[in-house]
């Protein structure tokens, strides 16, 4: 055995060694848990976002139902919808609307819509998170809110509504 060569030490293709194949396993693990991290992140901050819009939107109801107060407390329509006119002409507005119990659009920043009638929100929801939805119009999200208007002692008594037992939402 003395002219016989040792035979060279087989060596397996590139893509079937241990370290390629551990390499490549812990590059698409670390991927996909770096992916859904990310995704994870996005629908957090996505909800918190629409929390801050609904939020936003609650303030923007309150606002207007106490600008307009003291006008409708004299019967003085015109002058609210005059004041609601303006704040529903702000640039990041698209619509401000009041309904009736029976969902009649009774007044709109959108004239088109007077007269029409819409689904009744449920003005019964404790929170604005449950009184909110947010939907897609003109080609973007919009948060639309109901914010109910509450019978209280002197509107009844100004005698343009009813009592609050009989009226609880204007």
């Amino acid at each position: 055995m003395a002219g016989e060569t040792v035979p060279k030490a087989h060596t397996p293709p590139f893509t079937r060694r241990i370290g390629t194949r551990l390499t490549a396993l812990v590059a698409v693990t670390t991927f996909g848990t770096f992916t859904l991290a990310v995704i994870a992140g996005l629908k957090v901050q996505e909800r918190y976002l629409i929390a801050q819009a609904i939020d936003g939107a609650a303030l923007f109801g309150d606002t207007i139902t106490r600008a307009t107060h003291d006008q409708m407390l004299r019967g003085r329509k015109d002058e609210a919808y005059s004041v609601i006119r303006k704040i529903g002409g702000l640039p990041s507005i698209d619509n401000v609307r009041l309904l009736n119990s029976e969902g009649k659009v009774t007044f709109s920043t959108d004239e088109k819509e007077i007269g029409s009638t819409v689904p009744v929100p449920d003005t019964a929801a404790p929170t604005p998170d449950q009184r909110a939805r947010v939907f897609r119009a003109r080609g973007h999200r919009v948060v639309g809110l109901t914010t109910p208007i509450y019978n209280e002692p002197e509107c009844s008594g100004a005698g343009c509504h009813a009592t609050i037992d009989a009226q609880r939402v204007l």
